[in-house]
């Protein structure tokens, strides 16, 4: 169960270098961007590079597994959330929408880093 575990952590890790690389790319053609999403999207960034430094340095950690399951589980509902995001912006596709949806995903992620650092 513990190795499961494990790999779910390495796993989710890597779902959230790959949101990191498609930001980076989406920040590349910050000209496209309105500043405040801009800000919104560096603030994102930021959040993402928070979690995965959380999994790299916490995964050996002896926890209760039903709470590291419910983290990963949160987590990789927030990566989803994110990609989903991100490609909406790259891809021109919902504009509007995503720009609604930015805030609340950045909100998201601020109870996720409350629940993993109670983990």
């Amino acid at each position: 169960m513990k190795m499961k575990l494990s790999l779910s952590w390495l796993l989710a890790e890597i779902f959230l270098i790959n949101t990191e690389l498609k930001l980076i790319q989406l920040l590349s053609r910050k000209a496209s961007l309105v500043s405040n999403m801009d800000n919104q999207i560096e603030c994102l960034h930021e959040e993402l590079r928070f979690l995965r430094t959380f999994l790299m340095h916490n995964m050996d950690i002896e926890a209760n597994i039903g709470d590291q399951k419910l983290l990963l589980t949160h987590l990789e509902a927030v990566n989803s959330l994110s990609i989903s995001l991100i490609s909406s912006f790259l891809y021109n596709e919902m504009a509007t929408e995503s720009s609604l949806s930015l805030p609340r995903l950045l909100g998201h992620i601020k109870l996720i880093k409350a629940e993993a650092i109670l983990v």
